[in-house]
């Protein structure tokens, strides 16, 4: 089988590819060990292959020219287009492709007789972008500069923030990706019931996880007192609770692996405000980060806009550590408060700091509910149970076109 991945990026690195990046990754690798022939395509930067569309955020552009164009890229159609003629494919694994690649390429697809599967990453398919954005914007600390709710504000009632909903309105009322997508991955239950409410046609809808290589060692003993952030730096991920609970917890050693536009603004503040048991550490590989799963007493998610299925916090369980993670509904798919993790309110340093004492006092309990945590990741995300899954979905595409 030829499989296209198409992305926003080409040949995106871990730190700006990030859980969406290593997804692809380990899909190509286990795609590879079968036989399959993978290829990539998406916008690449100055020093990329000139037959790839160049990288442009048309919503930050002034001209209302390059913002139409968040609606339709004729560069990334055309060259997808010459590259399926020298490269033909059975099917094409979309991804995060709407306002930078765009479904321009979809009716290029549909010409070349390509199969389309398309991976739901996010929100913007059910059209409730603002509702999901607003799932973190409880002020628990009361009228505090908080970046996040200024962000929320400019990407939801901002000049950009009303493109991209138009965007995002023009492309369900014309159905573009609903008629001409074959099937729809979800990598969590309540996004593929969300999916089904907005109208998606329920045959073309399928849970398949996100696949997580699992460690052969066994999890060791942790330190006790080290809590790891693995993320992208930036406004939606919230690290800076972290700072905010470290403040409160002097003693904890608070460890941030992850780059992104934050980290100057987080480096500064931990100076600041004399935050010694911070620590920064940048992006770390997947082999990189594996010893600070082995140190960690437990693996914090901090976002305040809504989850979907991020692959930090399956590559923390698979490793055996206890996740505490905000209480939002598709995390509870994974986090039993008690069992495989802990859950606070989103947003609130006061309820994560009550969360983290519950954890760190206890080791037995916080061993045992990494390794239920890990258990969940072996029977549900083992990367070779989910591409026989998506393998499905493959060849269910590759008929769904042929019948077109």
């Amino acid at each position: 089988m030829r499989i296209l991945h198409m992305d926003k990026f080409l040949h995106a690195s871990d730190a700006a590819g990030g859980g969406v990046g290593r997804y692809i990754r380990t899909l190509s690798e286990e795609s590879r060990r079968r036989g399959h022939t993978v290829d990539e395509f998406g916008c690449a930067a100055d020093t990329g292959p000139a037959n790839r569309p160049a990288f442009v955020d048309f919503n930050e552009s002034v001209g209302w020219r390059d913002r139409l164009r968040i609606l339709h890229n004729p560069s990334a159609a055309a060259m997808l287009h010459r590259h399926l003629r020298s490269h033909p494919v059975d099917v094409a694994h979309l991804h995060n492709i709407y306002h930078h690649v765009t479904a321009s390429i979809l009716p290029v697809l549909k010409s070349h007789h390509v199969g389309v599967v398309m991976t739901v990453h996010d929100y913007r398919q059910i059209g409730r972008e603002r509702l999901f954005w607003r799932w973190g914007m409880d002020d628990p600390d009361g009228g505090r500069d908080d970046a996040f709710l200024r962000e929320a504000k400019r990407r939801c009632a901002g000049l950009s923030g009303w493109a991209l909903r138009l965007r995002g309105w023009i492309e369900r009322a014309a159905r573009w990706y609903a008629r001409d997508v074959d099937t729809f991955l979800c990598p969590t239950k309540f996004l593929r019931e969300e999916l089904r409410r907005a109208g998606t046609p329920r045959s073309k809808i399928q849970y398949a996880p996100i696949p997580v290589e699992i460690p052969d060692a066994p999890p060791s003993a942790d330190d006790g007192k080290t809590l790891l952030f693995a993320g992208r730096l930036t406004v939606e991920k919230s690290p800076g609770l972290l700072l905010d609970l470290a403040k409160r917890l002097p003693d904890v050693n608070l460890v941030l692996a992850g780059d992104g536009p934050l980290r100057d603004s987080l480096d500064q503040r931990r100076r600041r405000e004399g935050l010694f048991n911070v620590e920064l550490i940048g992006h770390l590989t997947r082999e990189e980060i594996t010893p600070w799963f082995a140190r960690a007493a437990a693996v914090v998610v901090t976002s305040r806009c809504m989850e979907n299925s991020p692959v930090a916090m399956l590559e923390a369980m698979a490793a055996g550590r206890c996740v505490i993670a905000p209480d939002q509904p598709p995390l509870r798919e994974w986090i039993a408060e008690g069992q495989t993790g802990r859950l606070y309110k989103t947003g609130d340093a006061t309820d994560l700091t009550r969360a983290v004492k519950t954890v760190l006092a206890d080791d037995n309990a916080r061993r045992t509910m990494g390794a239920a945590a890990r258990q969940i990741v072996q029977q549900q995300h083992n990367p070779s149970s989910v591409m026989n899954q998506i393998e499905q979905a493959y060849e269910g595409a590759i008929r769904r076109c042929a019948l077109r």
